[in-house]
C-alpha cells in the first residue's frame, strides 16, 4: 500500500473516533455533570379520579415530583412542584393523565428512582411524629414512611386525600440522554359498602343510625411492612335522629 493511501485511511479513522468522542460530549458539562431529561407520565387510577363532574378532572390541586439516587438521596434539579395540574387527557384504560417533564444534571448517580405526591397541600405530613416540609431536600425514606392527616380547614371528602405512586422499574442509567417513565398514583383511602335487605317487599324496614368504630386518625401515603396506628373512639355515619326508611 502507498503511503498516501494509509494517510487517507488514519485520517478517515481519526475522524470516526472523533464523532464518537462528540456523541458522548453531548450528554456532559463543562463541569463533568451529565445532562438528563426525564418525561414522566402520571395516571391517576380509577379510585384517585373518582368525583363527581364537577371535581373529577381538577381533583388534583397540587402535584410534587421528586427522582432520587440509588441510595434514594435527592437528585439536584431532581423536584417539581406543579400547581392545579390538568389531567384532562384519558389514556385507553380511561385514567387521567399528566405528564410533566424534567431536565437536570446527574454526576455519580447510576440509577433514578422517582415518587409522585398529589394534594400535598391538603394534609398535614408526618415522619414519624415530626412534621415533614415537603420539598426538595425531602428524602425518599421520609415520603415512604411519612403519614398524614387532613387538616383542620379541609373540608371532607376524597378528593381532599393524598395520591402517591412510585415508579415500579427504576431508571438504569446508560448513555441516553432522554428516559421516559410512567407512575400510577392511587388515593390512601378504602371504601365500605352497605347492604340491607328485607324479608320481602311488604316488610317494613328502617335504619335508625349507623356507627363505624375504630377509626384511625392518620393515614399511610405508603403501605408500609407493619401498620401503627391509634384510632378515634367512633364516627357517625348516620347519627340516630337520622334515621332513613327502606322502600
Amino acid at each position: 500500500m502507498k503511503p498516501h493511501r494509509l494517510y487517507i485511511i488514519m485520517c478517515i479513522l481519526s475522524l470516526f473516533f472523533l464523532t464518537n468522542c462528540r456523541d458522548e460530549e453531548a450528554v456532559q458539562s463543562a463541569e463533568g455533570k451529565r445532562s438528563v431529561t426525564v418525561s414522566l407520565g402520571i395516571a391517576m387510577s380509577r379510585v384517585a379520579s373518582e368525583g363527581t363532574p364537577e371535581t373529577t378532572y381538577g381533583a388534583a390541586s397540587n402535584m410534587k415530583v421528586w427522582i432520587f439516587d440509588e441510595n434514594g438521596d435527592p437528585i439536584e434539579g431532581g423536584y417539581a412542584n406543579v400547581d392545579n395540574p390538568p389531567f384532562s387527557v384519558e389514556d385507553l384504560q380511561g385514567k387521567l393523565i399528566e405528564t410533566v417533564t424534567m431536565d437536570f444534571d446527574v454526576t455519580d448517580a447510576t440509577v433514578l428512582q422517582l415518587r409522585v405526591l398529589l394534594n400535598s397541600d391538603k394534609v398535614d405530613v408526618y415522619s414519624g411524629e415530626t412534621a415533614l416540609t415537603l420539598g426538595a431536600t425531602t428524602t425518599m425514606n421520609e415520603l415512604d414512611y411519612a403519614t398524614f392527616k387532613l387538616k383542620a380547614d379541609a373540608s371532607l371528602g376524597d378528593n381532599t386525600v393524598p395520591m402517591y405512586g412510585k415508579s415500579d422499574e427504576n431508571i438504569v442509567l446508560d448513555n441516553k440522554r432522554n428516559y421516559d417513565i410512567s407512575i400510577d398514583v392511587e388515593r390512601c383511602v378504602g371504601k365500605l359498602e352497605l347492604f340491607f335487605t328485607k324479608e320481602n317487599a311488604n316488610s317494613e324496614l328502617k335504619i335508625n343510625s349507623i356507627k363505624l368504630e375504630q377509626v384511625p386518625d392518620k393515614g399511610y401515603l405508603a403501605a408500609p411492612t407493619s401498620y401503627v396506628l391509634t384510632y378515634k373512639s367512633s364516627i357517625d355515619l348516620l347519627p340516630e335522629k337520622t334515621g332513613i326508611d327502606i322502600d
